[in-house]
């Protein structure tokens, strides 16, 4: 009779969740940030520094809200702050300190790098497919656009040589302010009760939106794993 009870309270506790008309969640996200370039020949030199790039770890935080559309979908909007960006190390950089007084220069800049953070406020609309059934473990799917609306830059110059790290922040006019971006993602939701739904989702990002008006062509991505807490409202 107990096991009976339990088993009962189980079916009830997750039949409630997934008859959710909204929910809100607070949602936390680590993921790998880079960029794609194209350009002519004309900018050689610009893609040639490219052998000297790399992705970074960058983070994205916030909240989501979603209602549904039927038993299985649902439609999910909210706000997240976000940072994507690249790492660039540079060997081949001479300054004039570093003029050894007889025509020369001593050897280059040991372990210079520059960081480029750029933030964005992104504002997402996403489908959600769920199971109908909703389990103490279930997969989704998610698809869907994010509108990227571009705050600023922060470029830390770190120079292990002299473990100096300097930081600059500013706005650069010439990258697009609105910047939309695709969506692409599977994930897990965890049950435990009625009201409370965790979730971890591996998500995949590419800028559809060029990040300036340049004649290269630069196209911000990231891939990476959110994680988040749902809260049924209703």
């Amino acid at each position: 009779m107990k096991n009976l009870l339990s088993l009962l309270f189980l079916f009830f506790s997750f039949s409630g969740f997934s008859q959710q008309n909204s929910t809100i969640d607070f949602t936390l996200g680590i993921d790998y940030t880079y960029r794609t370039v194209d350009a002519d020949a004309s900018f050689n030199e610009i893609l040639e520094i490219r052998d000297q790039e790399t992705g970074k770890l960058n983070w994205r935080a916030g909240f989501n809200y979603s209602t549904r559309l039927s038993k299985s979908l649902l439609i999910k909007t909210g706000l997240r702050f976000a940072s994507i960006g690249y790492k660039l190390n540079r060997s081949d950089l001479q300054f004039g300190s570093q003029n050894n007084g007889n025509g020369g220069f001593d050897p280059d800049v040991e372990g210079l790098s520059f960081n480029y953070n750029y933030y964005f406020l992104e504002t997402p609309l996403m489908l959600r497919l769920e199971s109908k059934e909703v389990k103490k473990i279930s997969p989704f799917v998610e698809a869907g656009f994010s509108g990227m609306f571009y705050l600023t830059t922060q470029i830390i110059r770190v120079e292990s040589g002299d473990k100096s790290i300097s930081y600059e922040k500013e706005i650069l006019p010439e990258l697009n302010k609105f910047q939309l971006a695709l969506n692409l993602s599977v994930g897990l939701n965890i049950t435990p009760n009625e009201n409370i739904q965790f979730f971890a989702q591996p998500i995949f990002r590419y800028h559809l939106t060029e990040m300036s008006g340049y004649p290269i062509e630069e196209h911000l991505w990231s891939a990476g794993l959110e994680i988040g807490l749902r809260k049924k409202l209703d």
